[in-house]
């Protein structure tokens, strides 16, 4: 898996995510989708490479308009650093 390789989790196919290339590192730092009714962001990672995870949603055909929640499971920088990005956008 490369940065910003979009994959799907193959036991369920409503699962996606995205190597968002934390700190330069391939295979560090992975930001989740879950693309059901109310479609679902797990995480943002640093936020310097939100477009990563905008590319998600459009690779995946989620509109961010449609994005429903931004979960985040704690508030440490490489969790929750890209929030206010992906809220703006």
């Amino acid at each position: 898996m490369a940065i910003g390789d979009v994959q799907t989790v193959p036991t369920d196919e409503t699962v996606h995510y995205v190597d968002t290339g934390m700190y330069d590192s391939a295979e560090y730092g992975s930001v989740y989708l879950i693309d059901d009714d109310s479609p679902a962001i797990v995480d943002t990672g640093i936020g310097t490479n939100y477009e990563r995870i905008l590319h998600l949603l459009e690779t995946v055909g989620v509109a961010p308009d449609e994005l429903a929640v931004i979960a985040l499971t704690h508030v440490h920088l490489d969790h929750a650093g890209g929030a206010g990005f992906l809220a703006e956008a």
